[in-house]
């Protein structure tokens, strides 16, 4: 923190040259003790006192310069807008922007093989605000043995699922295909999405 230079500060630096000044013209140096220090000298030294009191310690300035680096080069990469893919909900476009892989939970009789969130932030429009965000989850899985991919919708249109078994494409580092969902409330027809979206490779514990 920078220490800002100050008017009694000042004064006392002042006050300290005048009575060293005062103390060397009214008595004599002991013997052996040598010459008072001249006007000069005591001047030099006050103002060196001065300097340090009030200049921040160089080593404190450049940690604190790091840090403020350090949290812009955070906030730039929070707000990049690196897009990670896209999910088409009955013909609207949204951009994920936020993009998970989770190690796959362990249950009886269901083998998850990919486990992956993607979240998108939209704008302002009909049914919901600014900021507000999509979700899709798309689960690469089998059940009792058998194949049973998944896929599920949460926006502005509503929160959806699939009930029967939907295809998740899986090749190049990404996941792809369209899903016919139903609507989680009242389980009838609901929108259809059509996605793609990468896999990353690293797995998240999601549940901690």
């Amino acid at each position: 923190m920078t220490v800002p230079r100050s008017l009694p500060l000042a004064r006392l630096g002042a006050l300290g040259v005048t009575a060293v000044l005062l103390a060397a013209c009214g008595s004599d140096p002991a013997p052996g003790a040598g010459s008072a220090p001249s006007p000069t000298e005591v001047a030099e030294s006050s103002a060196a006192t001065a300097a340090e009191a009030s200049d921040p310690d160089p080593g404190a300035t450049m940690d604190a310069e790091q840090e403020d680096a350090g949290q812009e080069d955070a906030g730039q990469a929070a707000g990049s807008g690196t897009v990670y893919g896209t999910a088409v909900v009955d013909g609207v476009e949204y951009e994920l922007h936020e993009l998970r892989r989770c190690e796959p939970a362990d249950q009886e009789m269901i083998d998850i093989e990919l486990e992956l969130t993607g979240r998108g932030q939209v704008p302002a429009g009909e049914g919901y605000n600014d900021g507000d965000w999509v979700q899709i989850d798309v689960y690469v899985q089998q059940i009792a043995g058998a194949d049973f991919d998944s896929v599920s919708w949460a926006g502005p249109e509503g929160v959806f699922g699939t009930d029967d078994p939907t295809e998740v494409g899986v090749g190049d580092g990404r996941v792809s295909g369209t899903a016919a969902t139903v609507d989680s409330l009242t389980g009838e027809p609901g929108v259809t999405v059509t996605y793609d979206i990468e896999v990353p490779d690293e797995i998240l514990d999601c549940r901690l």
